[in-house]
């Protein structure tokens, strides 16, 4: 037996060994021995083999009390009080466990049913104590009517007196007086039946009560929590111990990472798996996991990105935000999404989660403007009017409501008196429209003009019936074996992704020989041949689309550069579609798609743009473009070196860098956008553009001099003479072994390259919020479930970034 115990046993000194009565108390489900072993001795033998268990668990007679059940009997003498502490600093009585059954004298065995049983008592320590100490540790009886009993073991004694209405009102029995009950306390309640002096008086009997009926109750519990820990909780590791934080860490790693429910370390065979992993762990509570293990790791990644926004604020170039709206399906709460992305010291490309914050209320420009303002100031330290942060860029919708709060202000909404003050004032921040959803709504169009709705939702409706029909499906099944297809599942579309409409569409085209068989064995209406011919001409039209803008939606490669050469790739395909496709449907859709798409992306806006045309050449995959497009032109020579003579004053200002007072006097320098052509179409939408910028370049020449457009130029002539890499290279990594050769050219390519042209990355931090936010998680917090998505999407990135800045 691995646990030795010590009892006494309190016996007349004429009773024999089979007459032997006594109590256990059970410690724990596991039984030092079974009932069985105790009871039903009929023989002397049986008796002596009951006796020789009792001395394996080391009786000692010499601490047995003498106790006779008739005080009458005098050849039995109890021992003292002082015999009864020998040995024992304290005996507890113990509850009932076994009696004798085997005397063959029936009158003997109902005597003894009636006599009071013996004590067994636990010796706990060595050490004597008086009697009277002995005397007080005893438990204590407690007079309670059975109806007091039930009202002090109900819910709260304060509901006997009052009616509840709802989670915040409650109705006096007395006077019919309704009382709040905010957040579930019942302090103004007590406080109303002090009017009701005889109620009152009763009320705190009855609680008087319950208190001392629970402290005899915690005493008790408290006594057996003593031996509890004496024998079990001596196997458990403590909780603040290195190896149980660690274990405790990486289970609130493993909810956060998997999207697991707290509820699952409650769970009765995940505690059987940690115990046979480590038996001497104990899991924590859910409660303890969602109020106090995951809030500090959230916490813990929040100071870690607090420092390191800190500290590498002022060395960025730029830093680009997304945002973008969301409601969960099952809580129907409102939330707001922010992340951020910039370019480090170290050429990489670094990504972070900034916040999915709750966000009820209207959601008009001015609610979103005040909201994102305050998401800036607080997790990233961006406000307005700080010379010492680098460029902010936010990407956003189409949204009207987005557009209101994100966009620079016109002057006729400047001058309109129905716009609120906050919305007229200039942003401090550059908005992008997302070029994904501004696909989204070309499409929508084409797709209107053409009453191609109908169609899809046709297609819709028979992926409905094969996911709801397990007949349908299997027989669905049968025909694609049948017609040796692949056996993929149909797929759903999405109103608000494209994407989706093309994956759904070429699906079904790839499945029409099994569709249409299985179809006709339902005796269902099959699609007409015009339907089928409008679907074909739809996936051959979409598809190189889908395949040109699949780089825009990556999430560790740069998308800013590839804006241009997508666009030129759509509008290319669907030129040579409409010339060499044959007559169907399909060169209608692909008629209309295009002038939407050139509708919603003007050239002026987009190809002819500067700032799309300054992020294209300055990757090394697409500089050649530019260059190329325009034959016998300077065009992209001159946007480098005007960015780059802008990054530097731009540093000089944020104090970066020092000018080199050695480098000769300062050079009158005129803008290079200035000298252009007009090839450019931000130059051309202003016919005095280029004065006013060579104003505003004449008041700074004091910063440039000879040597340092010297520099510039010949980092530009260098630059763009350079051969070009292939398309699937990382331009971050030839920067990063080219930073020596280009050092001016290196702020403008780490403003550029870091910017995001689509909001896919709230829309990420969304998908993780509707796969954590289930039907059988509809209760969850909306703290919670920011805490859960930061540590998701954060805790790798922020770890290694810890670990590389030394933050703690």
């Amino acid at each position: 037996m691995p646990t030795s115990f010590l009892l006494c046993f309190n016996s007349s000194e004429t009773t024999q060994p089979k007459d032997l009565v006594g109590r256990w108390h059970f410690l724990e489900s596991k039984t030092i021995m079974e009932d069985s072993e105790w009871q039903g001795a009929d023989s002397p033998d049986q008796a002596d083999s009951r006796l020789t268990l009792l001395t394996s668990l080391h009786l000692e007679e010499d601490e047995v009390e003498d106790k006779d059940p008739d005080p009458s009997n005098s050849a039995c003498t109890s021992k003292t009080p002082e015999a009864l502490s020998r040995g024992s600093s304290s005996k507890r009585k113990l509850t009932d466990y076994f009696k004798t059954n085997n005397n063959s004298d029936t009158g003997d065995k109902d005597k003894q049913e009636n006599d009071t049983a013996s004590d067994v008592v636990l010796i706990e320590s060595n050490e004597a104590r008086p009697a009277d100490e002995i005397q007080q540790g005893q438990d204590t009886e407690i007079n309670i009517s059975e109806e007091d009993l039930k009202i002090i073991t109900g819910p709260a004694i304060i509901w006997q007196f009052y009616i509840r209405l709802d989670k915040t009102r409650a109705k006096c029995k007395a006077c019919d007086a309704i009382r709040s009950t905010p957040t579930g306390t019942t302090t103004t309640l007590q406080d109303h039946l002090k009017k009701h002096h005889g109620r009152f008086k009763e009320f705190q009997r009855l609680s008087q009560l319950k208190k001392n009926f629970l402290n005899n109750a915690k005493g008790k519990k408290k006594e057996t929590n003593t031996i509890k820990k004496c024998f079990v909780n001596k196997l458990y590791m403590d909780s603040k111990s290195a190896r149980a934080v660690a274990i405790t860490h990486q289970i609130a790693l493993w909810i956060c990472r998997n999207l697991h429910p707290y509820s699952v370390v409650d769970e009765e065979e995940f505690i059987k798996l940690v115990e046979l992993l480590e038996p001497r762990y104990k899991v924590p509570c859910r409660t303890t996991f969602s109020r106090s293990v995951i809030p500090k790791l959230y916490l813990k990644l929040k100071s870690i990105a607090a420092d390191y926004l800190k500290l590498i604020k002022g060395k960025l170039e730029s830093i680009s935000l997304t945002t973008d709206l969301w409601t969960s399906n099952t809580a129907k709460d409102s939330y707001i999404g922010l992340t951020a992305q910039f370019i480090d010291t170290n050429w990489d490309l670094i990504k972070l989660s900034v916040e999915c914050d709750h966000f009820p209320g209207i959601h008009d420009g001015q609610a979103i403007l005040k909201k994102v303002e305050n998401l800036c100031e607080e997790q990233l330290g961006l406000k307005e009017n700080d010379l010492d942060q680098p460029t902010v860029y936010i990407t956003a919708d189409n949204g009207s409501n987005m557009a209101a709060a994100l966009s620079q202000p016109s002057i006729r909404k400047q001058n309109d008196p129905k716009v609120a003050a906050v919305l007229k004032k200039k942003r401090w921040w550059n908005h992008i429209k997302c070029m994904n959803h501004t696909l989204q709504l070309a499409i929508n169009d084409a797709r209107k003009e053409m009453d191609a709705k109908t169609v899809i939702d046709k297609v819709q409706n028979l992926a409905v019936r094969y996911a709801r029909s397990k007949t349908a499906r299997e027989c669905l099944e049968r025909f694609q074996q049948e017609h040796n297809l692949p056996r993929h599942e149909i797929i759903f579309y999405c109103e608000t992704r494209w994407n989706s409409e093309y994956l759904m569409l070429a699906r079904f085209l790839e499945q029409k020989a099994a569709i249409t068989s299985e179809l006709a064995f339902a005796c269902e209406e099959n699609l007409p041949v015009q339907d089928w011919r409008m679907i074909e001409g739809f996936v051959q039209v979409l598809k190189p689309i889908f395949e040109n803008t699949a780089p825009l939606g990556s999430s560790k490669e740069v998308t800013f550069s590839t804006v241009i050469p997508v666009l030129n790739e759509i509008t290319t395909s669907l030129h040579e579609f409409i010339m060499k496709a044959p007559k169907g449907s399909g060169i209608l859709f692909a008629r209309k798609l295009l002038a939407k798409v050139e509708e919603r992306f003007p050239h002026e806006s987009y190809a002819e743009n500067e700032f799309y045309q300054i992020g294209m050449i300055i990757d090394p995959r697409f500089k050649d473009l530019l260059v190329s497009s325009y034959e016998n032109d300077r065009t992209g020579h001159l946007l480098l070196e005007s960015q780059a003579l802008d990054k530097y004053r731009e540093h000089i200002r944020r104090g970066i860098i020092v000018p080199n007072d050695a480098e000769g006097p300062p050079l009158p320098v005129q803008s290079s956008a200035s000298k252009s052509t007009g090839t450019v179409g931000s130059v051309k939408k202003a016919r005095f553009s280029q004065i006013a910028r060579l104003t505003k370049d004449r008041t700074e020449t004091s910063i440039a001099t000879t040597d340092t457009m010297a520099r510039i130029t010949a980092e530009v002539e260098a630059y763009l003479a350079t051969p070009t890499i292939d398309e699937d290279k990382d331009p971050l990594e030839w920067w990063r072994e080219n930073a020596e050769k280009f050092p001016m050219l290196l702020p403008v390519a780490k403003h550029y390259l870091g910017l995001a042209p689509t909001e896919v990355d709230s829309e990420r931090v969304f998908s993780v919020g509707g796969n954590t936010c289930t039907k059988k998680r509809s209760n969850l917090l909306p703290d919670h479930l920011k805490e859960i998505i930061y540590i998701h999407d954060n805790y790798n990135t922020l770890m290694m970034l810890a670990k590389k800045y030394n933050l703690k």
